[in-house]
């Protein structure tokens, strides 16, 4: 019930644990996360990079949908529920999709304000037999 702070340089990595900040979440790090976590706070959105690691399926993205540095790491399918905004980059590495092909009414999803041109800057790194379904 208290502020957490992720330090520059550092990693803080659930591993499918829950995370509840009571007051302010200041991510100068990297927050890494499988996927399936129970997030119970508001993202920072002006630093640091949240890292998705998981190896499955999964239907929304567990630390909302605003971040300023966004990376999929761990080969797996992260499909968007709703509108994506990202500050900074965004990476796919590996064998990892990010699917934002529709939301769960069928309305085309949005990255980066609708825009092609904010898409393709955002999408910096695309390694490996990575995929993004935009």
């Amino acid at each position: 019930d208290g502020n957490l702070t992720i330090d520059s340089g550092s990693v803080l990595y659930l591993n499918e644990h829950d995370l509840s900040v009571g007051e302010d979440f200041s991510n100068n790090g990297t927050l890494k996360l499988v996927g399936t976590e129970d997030m119970g706070f508001t993202n920072d959105t002006d630093s640091g990079l949240v890292e998705y690691s998981g190896s499955d399926s999964y239907d929304y993205l567990a630390a909302g949908d605003e971040y300023y540095d966004l990376s999929f790491t761990g080969g797996g399918t992260y499909t968007l529920d709703e509108n994506l905004d990202i500050n900074g980059d965004l990476t796919i590495e590996g064998d990892s999709t990010l699917d934002a092909w529709e939301n769960d009414d069928g309305d085309p999803i949005d990255i980066c304000e609708n825009s092609i041109e904010s898409i393709v800057d955002k999408i910096m790194i695309l390694n490996g037999y990575s995929s993004a379904n935009l």
